[in-house]
């Protein structure tokens, strides 16, 4: 009887009957960390404990998630003025209202937050927030 950790989901199972696993699959009778099996990590053939910044990214705090999501609300509040600035361009008598400029202006805009949550997320820790993100420059109206 021995103890297994699978390789891949780090699924770990005391006391079976080793050649039930295949090693292709599973550690056979691994030396384990001395810590939270959420920590472990798997290279090669052996189990070792995430560095602290590998676990920094796996699991982040609340408070970086909370940062994260500020960032989220000042970018936000920063593209919304900048659509307001160009508004009455969409006004049904305005002269630019199909102007294809200002058209792709705001929905790049518009696109920035989607793209934004790609950029500045609560397991990357290097990107700086806002600072950042790449803003749509404005055509001259």
């Amino acid at each position: 009887m021995s103890n297994v950790i699978n390789r891949v989901t780090k699924e770990f199972k005391k006391s079976v009957n080793t050649p039930d696993f295949s090693e292709v699959d599973w550690i056979i009778n691994p030396i384990l960390p001395k810590c939270e099996q959420k920590y472990w990590k798997i290279d090669g053939n052996s189990v070792l404990e995430m560095t602290d910044e590998e676990k920094d990214i796996a699991y982040p705090t609340k408070t970086e998630i909370e940062i994260n999501m500020a960032e989220m609300v000042m970018i936000r509040v920063e593209r919304d003025a900048l659509l307001r600035e160009t508004d009455w361009t969409q006004v049904n008598d305005s002269p630019l209202k199909d102007n294809v400029e200002i058209l792709a202006y705001r929905q790049s805009l518009r696109d920035l937050t989607e793209d934004a949550k790609d950029e500045i997320t609560p397991t990357d820790k290097t990107k700086e927030g806002p600072t950042k993100i790449i803003w749509p420059v404005k055509p001259e109206v």
